[in-house]
């Protein structure tokens, strides 16, 4: 029997269809408001990552790479100020 998930508009038009994989976030880590880069350990997988502000939406995220091997970089753009984010990360196994 397959597995996934599928998500409709209002309309019923898919919208995400996920049949090829499990998601799990193994951890997090915080930019804080200058460049940098942190290496975390990951399990094999597809490794994906998601930045959300901390406070303040107000000013400038980060824009953030991954580089393999767990490192992960990170810098900020603009003239506005830089916007602390926690970055959380994870795998897509299956």
């Amino acid at each position: 029997m397959p597995v996934g998930l599928e998500i409709r508009d209002e309309l019923g038009r898919v919208t995400l269809f996920a049949t090829e994989g499990v998601t799990k976030i193994i951890g997090s880590f915080l930019t804080g408001s200058g460049d940098g880069s942190a290496v975390v350990s990951v399990p094999d997988g597809e490794v994906f990552f998601v930045s959300v502000p901390v406070g303040s939406h107000t000013g400038t995220p980060p824009v953030v790479t991954y580089h393999g091997g767990g490192s992960f970089q990170w810098f900020f753009w603009g003239s506005a100020a830089p916007v602390n984010h926690r970055v959380y990360y994870g795998v897509i196994s299956g």
